[in-house]
């Protein structure tokens, strides 16, 4: 892929500069388009590949091979490779901790992007997104999502809530999963197509690892929405498995909460537009019917 430089827009007296950060483990089809997509946009990348616990570092695969060609390829990836094995929530506060303390960017007036390994967006989102970053008026901002559900055909609605926050001050720093001691109260809600999420196109089996050590409590019947309804789930029989959702979560809705919206009778939303062209690239869209075949337990 062709590096693209973006335009930058003048603010104050510098050049405001945008670090993208992105933490993967067990992703190795997604990795190659998220290292791109930073280093098409973003002035750094850094990139830690590394499990969060024991319970997943069963999942290695070809993540940390394919980011490392990958910083070979571009002089603006960092990588790193270690985190502090803990639950999901402090391990990954270590990790963008980790990498904002190695940035050569990091500083007030610069921003930073949460971009993770399964989160993208359209071309022309990013350009309206940066101009928005770049003209003061705000410390944070809020997308819209959509949420893909076994397949780059059917989602989910949602929001992903600051996955931009501005540098205020060198003393920035996460302290829980993604939460962060600079400033929200200048939030914006950008209305757009906002970040495709492919979460759920992910390893089932590994989330289920991954919930159980997330944030350091027990999750049963959380974990049990994997083997109970998304992997059975049947596309062409909905309105079965949506009751079975809501016999265990309560909930009429292909997730196992109802924060994920779905069409008003609880069915998921078809897609049938263009990706992010990184992912339009990696062919990921064309032969994929069913993420969960990739899989095995």
């Amino acid at each position: 892929m062709e590096y693209r430089p973006f335009q930058r827009y003048e603010r104050g007296r510098a050049m405001n500069k945008i670090i993208g950060l992105i933490t993967a483990w067990n992703a190795e089809i997604f990795i190659e388009p998220a290292i791109e997509q930073s280093v098409k946009f973003c002035d750094e990348t850094l990139v830690t590949v590394a499990p969060h616990s024991d319970a997943m570092a069963k999942y290695k695969d070809d993540t940390l091979l394919k980011a490392g060609r990958l910083k070979e390829k571009y002089p603006q990836v960092k990588l790193f490779t270690e985190v502090e094995k803990s639950t999901h929530a402090n391990a990954k506060a270590f990790a963008l901790n980790r990498m904002i303390g190695n940035s050569d960017l990091f500083e007030p007036g610069n921003w930073i992007w949460i971009l993770d390994v399964d989160e993208f967006y359209l071309d022309h989102e990013i350009d309206q997104i940066k101009k928005l970053l770049f003209s003061g008026n705000y410390n944070s901002i809020e997308t819209n999502e959509k949420y893909f559900y076994i397949n780059m055909k059917k989602y989910l609605k949602n929001t992903r809530p600051d996955r931009l926050r501005l540098i205020e001050s060198d003393k920035n720093t996460f302290f829980h999963v993604n939460k962060w001691t600079g400033a929200t109260n200048k939030r914006l809600k950008h209305e757009g197509e906002g970040v495709y999420h492919y979460g759920a196109l992910l390893n089932p089996y590994a989330k289920v690892d991954f919930w159980n050590t997330e944030y350091g409590i027990k999750k049963d019947k959380k974990v049990s929405w994997i083997p109970e309804v998304y992997l059975k789930y049947n596309l062409n029989d909905e309105h079965k498995w949506l009751g079975r959702n809501f016999e265990i979560f309560g909930v009429y809705n292909p997730f196992l909460t109802g924060d994920f919206k779905a069409q008003e009778d609880g069915t998921l939303f078809t897609y049938d537009g263009k990706h992010p062209d990184v992912i339009e690239e990696s062919g990921l869209t064309k032969y994929i019917e069913d993420f969960r075949k990739l899989y095995k337990p």
